[in-house]
């Protein structure tokens, strides 16, 4: 069955689900080159990548409609990636293991919106239990208070939730998978705004990380696990491997790979888990990448947080919605038909680009929005020594 098309008695289910990424600035940035052959994984496969023009939509967003040969990283930031397990140790028995989605992959924290918890909420919480970090809650290094956000609102774009500060970077829907879709609210936490996150300790947490798979192997190999309950089994089986502070450069690299028609791993580890569990693709990781290229239009902190104060997650919500709870399979082949007809929307071989509210975003776009906010600051900047001149003169 078509990844898009369900039993006809099966109406869509939408979930919300939230992502935090936690992001520092870099003390002495250096630009950095990816070009298209670094991009597609370097070696004589790259060339025949680029032929097939396999998910073209990426190339649109990293290099630009114009057939750019590369794309400058400005290096200003790192943002903080966790390497997933491989196995879904809930799926999986003693006699078969079974690959988790994104097997051995680098992600963000993030996870399902649990009932009566608001998204803000959500994204820390998943921080906390994927990654191990833990916040004091006076560990925050700049508190200001957000303006209170209307009460209907169960989202704000500058949220304080115990111990963090997390803004709303942008809200998306999914493609419908099996009869369900994802309304994901993207958060980032700065360094700055975060004292805990300034002092993160990541080979402190990998070794927290490494007892675990250990505890859990132990289990194993005794076959305790398999008749752990279902809560107690989330509870003690590993989900990600290790943590590490990746620039953004590097982090493309290993989500444009994904979607690659010859399979290129990210590592030899990814490698062996594959061949250990059968799995012979991995997963397109499209949407996490265009968050990161959303980032790196930032120049700097300052155009970060500006941007973030302005969002109306409502507004947000009601713009890049278009897949509603209980829609049924028919109107569903209407709205997907709709957006495939927008000339926009679609590229040369009629395979969506990166969609922000229905408008299809390339590099030139982002290449667009970088220089206004390096604008924005130079103003900004000429503005406070404008104003301090008289006191020195």
């Amino acid at each position: 069955m078509p990844p898009f098309e369900w039993p006809k008695a099966t109406a869509l289910q939408v979930r919300r689900a939230a992502v935090c990424l936690c992001l520092r600035r870099v003390p002495h940035p250096v630009p950095e080159k990816l070009t298209r052959e670094d991009a597609y994984g370097g070696g004589g496969e790259w060339k025949r990548e680029m032929e097939s023009g396999s998910f073209d939509g990426r190339a649109d967003v990293v290099f630009g409609k114009r057939g750019a040969p590369f794309r400058t990283f400005h290096g200003e930031w790192e943002v903080l990636m966790g390497q997933n397990e491989a196995v879904n140790w809930l799926r999986s028995s003693k006699d078969r293991l079974v690959a988790r989605r994104y097997p051995a992959e680098w992600v963000f924290a993030g996870g399902a919106v649990e009932p009566n918890e608001t998204p803000v909420d959500a994204a820390f919480r998943e921080l906390q239990e994927e990654f191990l970090v833990s916040a004091p809650e006076s560990s925050m290094a700049t508190p200001p208070l957000p303006p209170a956000p209307p009460p209907h609102s169960r989202a704000t774009s500058a949220c304080l939730t115990p111990g963090a500060m997390l803004r709303l970077l942008s809200v998306r829907q999914t493609r419908p998978i099996r009869a369900r879709t994802d309304i994901m609210y993207n958060y980032v936490a700065t360094a700055s705004e975060n004292s805990w996150l300034a002092s993160l300790d990541t080979d402190s947490i990998n070794a927290q990380l490494a007892d675990r798979r250990a505890r859990h192997a132990e289990m194993i190999e005794t076959g305790e696990f398999w008749a752990l309950e279902k809560k107690v089994k989330m509870m003690v089986s590993p989900e990600v491997r290790q943590v590490r502070w990746v620039g953004l450069r590097e982090a493309v690299i290993m989500l444009f790979t994904s979607m690659n028609d010859v399979t290129l791993c990210v590592d030899d580890w990814q490698r062996e888990e594959f061949v250990r569990l059968g799995v012979t693709r991995r997963d397109p990781m499209f949407l996490t990448m265009t968050l990161l290229l959303d980032v790196e239009s930032f120049p700097s902190e300052q155009s970060l947080l500006r941007y973030t104060d302005k969002i109306n997650p409502d507004s947000e919500l009601e713009r890049v919605q278009w897949l509603y709870e209980g829609m049924p399979q028919h109107e569903l082949d209407a709205a997907i038909d709709v957006r495939r007809i927008q000339k926009t929307g679609e590229s040369q071989q009629g395979k969506p680009r990166y969609r922000k509210g229905g408008e299809s975003i390339t590099a030139e776009d982002l290449a667009v929005r970088r220089a206004e906010r390096i604008a924005h600051d130079n103003a900004e900047s000429a503005a406070v020594v404008h104003t301090r001149l008289p006191s020195q003169l």
